[in-house]
């Protein structure tokens, strides 16, 4: 069996820190010890607390935590403040290290914002980790009141459920008092989404699709472990990720994997968790002979509290088109949930990363098993590759503040309307909502598609008799010049009729350039066809039904990512 020639380094399970100065710290791959004033400071109290953490996609969490203090005696202070950082022992005395991957990078401390100076003091050694220390030495006067802020950097830890971390606000109970302010905001840059989170704890926070970040709020708290902010996210492409099998184990979470092989760079490997680690040169192959029908992954980092509605895959060893054509790729899988449920799934054949809604949201799970029922067949070797699998869900516990619009939060086509709002093709109703469960009309449908399709190119008028220069008339006008649409054998428009599933998949498909070719009975089977090759069947979905809003966003969306990935169909 052909593969890729990389090393597949062996990562070392490490706790990453992600310390906050002072009276906070947050830790990213576990959990943090309580950061304490190291001299005696009873009069010292924390006012307020601003943090910013932006995920970046390229391995690392940017920090900058601002705080409030003052001095509540009447009397000069002096401070010596300091927060951990945990570290693994063998790597806690040289920060700049390549290889060191749990020392926070570009530390620094502020007072009043000015630079000062923040000394490392190596700490005890307890199991394998050692406490460390960032030490700052501060004088408050009486009353005085002191901006201290702390930034830095840190690399991400990841595992079988992605990347996580933990911000540890009860520490702000150290001090004097209760907290009268704290902020908390957590930017994901670049390509995570909603549908990456998995975890996200405390409830009560607040998603800003806009800006793409989530945030909490408290006043008048001592914080307590309730507190604590927990996010756990699929990690970028290209993370680093820990996941192996040692010589001799059986894979766990599979039925079989591909025995590893030694090439000139190094060893390649096909473990389970390689199915779910966020990088495209990594699969899990099954390692039986032949097809690999009958073989299963088991799915293990669901969550019991969370709703899941769509999975996402990109089936085969997604490495290369050559490489991705030469194995096996599934077909057709059967999905089984902890909880019993079931549905079959499909898949298209190509190179590329394809969604699948889930005939109906699942709740109270904890994992799954994706069993191979069918393949497509390899060009030259006959093991089934998977290079991602995901099951996704909705955010769980909180609200989006500002979604594209008010009505669609929760709504199972939720993102295929962002998408198709962020993409300028639909604009939503003069009350700002979008009725995603409202059914679509002729006149709606051929503006929607027409720009989807030839944006700005819309002109015409008069063109039916029902259509002369009302606002949908050049869109109307232009999809009749081109053959997307008909009239009806009386020749008239009827813009105000809505709009069926097969009608809607011949619009869609016409617009993009599909053409069916001879006379078919029905008259819808060649666009079905089509639609079905490239995975644009709704479940739960009659052909005669009147399409709504929401399916027709969906449709819309799937067609448009379709077209985007053209150039990885030459294997089908």
């Amino acid at each position: 069996m052909k593969r890729i020639t990389s090393l597949f380094a062996v990562l070392a399970i490490t706790l990453l820190s992600m310390s906050t100065a002072f009276a906070d710290e947050a830790w990213l791959g576990g959990s943090g010890n309580t950061p304490e004033p190291l001299s005696e400071s009873p009069d010292i109290r924390m006012i307020e607390e601003d943090i910013f953490m932006t995920v970046y996609n390229d391995n690392y969490t940017s920090v900058e935590v601002i705080y409030q203090f003052e001095n509540t005696s009447d009397s000069e202070v002096d401070v010596t403040m300091g927060f951990p950082e945990l570290c693994q022992d063998w790597d806690c005395t040289d920060p700049d290290d390549e290889y060191n991957n749990s020392r926070l990078t570009d530390f620094a401390t502020y007072e009043n914002g000015e630079i000062i100076d923040s000394v490392f003091e190596l700490g005890e050694e307890v199991d394998y980790n050692t406490t460390s220390w960032y030490v700052s030495e501060l004088t408050f006067e009486p009353f005085e009141k002191k901006e201290i802020k702390n930034t830095y950097d840190v690399t991400h830890s990841q595992y079988k459920t992605g990347a996580w971390f933990y911000y540890i606000l009860e520490t702000g109970a150290t001090w004097k008092g209760d907290i009268e302010r704290i902020d908390i905001e957590v930017q994901f840059e670049d390509d995570i989404s909603v549908y990456d989170l998995t975890l996200i704890q405390p409830e009560g926070f607040t998603f800003d699709r806009e800006m793409n970040t989530l945030n909490w709020h408290f006043e008048n708290i001592e914080p307590t472990e309730d507190h604590n902010i927990e996010i756990r996210y699929w990690g970028p492409d290209e993370a680093p990720f820990f996941c192996m099998v040692a010589p001799g184990e059986s894979a766990e979470s599979a039925s079989s994997s591909l025995a590893q092989e030694s090439t000139q760079d190094g060893a390649l490997v096909y473990y389970p968790c390689l199915a779910y680690d966020s990088q495209l040169d990594t699969a899990w192959v099954e390692g039986v002979d032949g097809s690999g029908v009958g073989e299963w992954l088991d799915i293990e980092y669901l969550d019991i509290e969370k709703t899941y509605e769509k999975i996402g895959i990109h089936n085969g060893y997604g490495t290369d088109d050559e490489i991705w054509a030469e194995n096996n790729r599934i077909k057709k899988a059967l999905l089984t949930f902890s909880d019993g449920t079931e549905q079959m799934v499909e898949l298209a054949d190509y190179n590329s990363y394809q969604e699948i809604m889930l005939d109906e949201k699942i709740t109270g799970v904890d994992s799954a098993r994706l069993e191979i029922l069918e393949v497509y067949p390899g060009s030259s070797y006959d093991d089934t590759a998977l290079t991602e699998f995901k099951i996704m869900g909705l955010l769980g516990g909180g609200v989006e503040s500002n979604a594209a619009f008010p009505d669609i939060a929760g709504h199972v086509y939720a993102n295929a309307i962002e998408f198709v709002k962020d993409e300028g093709i639909v604009d939503g109703y003069d009350d700002g909502t979008y009725k995603p469960d409202n059914k679509i009309n002729r006149a709606e449908f051929t503006k929607i598609i027409v720009e989807a399709a030839y944006p700005g190119q819309a002109t015409g008028s008069n063109c039916f008799p029902d259509v002369k220069e009302e606002w949908f008339a050049p869109y109307v006008c232009f999809a009749k010049e081109k053959g997307i649409i008909d009239g009806y054998p009386n020749g008239y428009f009827m813009p105000d009729n809505s709009v069926n599933y097969v009608e809607a998949l011949k619009i869609i498909l016409e617009a993009f350039g599909f053409s069916e070719a001879g006379d078919e009975d029905p008259w819808y089977a060649p666009y079905l066809e089509e639609a079905g090759r490239l995975y644009m069947i709704l479940p739960n979905t009659e052909n005669d039904e009147k399409i709504s809003r929401g399916k027709m966003a969906e449709l819309i969306m799937r067609k448009i990512l379709d077209e985007r990935w053209s150039t990885s169909l030459q294997f089908q």
